[in-house]
């Protein structure tokens, strides 16, 4: 009588979050008065200054959305203006904002390059052979070459929210993360 085997699939998720610089961010622009009374006072002229610099340096809005606050009883609406910038930009960005305090901003939407997405992958593909290897010996199993792998979508906030406008803070340092299942054949 012969032996037979019945191949065996090993499946294994890994999840991994890395630091990379991101080649582009959706900036959104905030204005943050102490109270009502300032915000009459200056918000026309600081808002005509930002986008006047916004058009002096060839920073392209994307979109404009409105934006509440309220102190007590009084609210004041202001725009906040989405803005495409790559790190060269964002720099010139941060360096405005250090002399303009009530302009502050969240990065959203962080485009990390090909090379950065595909290490991402080969570390977590790597971690994932480690454990199915793990895991086969431990069955008494041999791993065949042979797997498939699948993106797990997370719904998963990818905002950095840097502190107020004079502190430094990278926004194109940010964290890219991703979860695969691996299903692996053995012998």
């Amino acid at each position: 009588m012969e032996n037979s085997f019945l191949a065996q699939e090993i499946e294994v998720v890994v999840s991994k979050e890395a630091y990379f610089t991101a080649e582009t961010v959706v900036f959104w622009s905030s204005f943050t008065f102490p109270d009502k009374e300032i915000f009459v006072k200056t918000f026309a002229a600081k808002n005509k200054e930002f986008l006047d610099f916004l058009t002096d340096h060839k920073l392209e809005i994307i979109r404009t959305v409105d934006s509440t606050s309220s102190y007590g009883d009084d609210t004041y609406n202001t725009p906040v203006y989405q803005i495409l910038l790559n790190h060269d930009q964002y720099l010139l960005l941060e360096k405005y904002r250090d002399s303009h305090p009530e302009l502050g901003g969240v990065a959203v939407k962080p485009e990390f390059s090909k090379n950065d997405k595909d290490k991402l992958f080969h570390d977590i593909t790597v971690q994932a052979w480690r454990e199915a290897d793990e895991i086969a010996i431990k069955k008494g199993l041999v791993l065949k070459n042979e797997y498939k792998s699948e993106e797990i979508v997370e719904k998963k906030n990818p905002w950095v929210i840097g502190p107020p406008g004079s502190a430094r803070y990278d926004h194109f340092k940010q964290p890219l993360s991703a979860t695969y299942k691996f299903v692996f054949k053995t012998l």
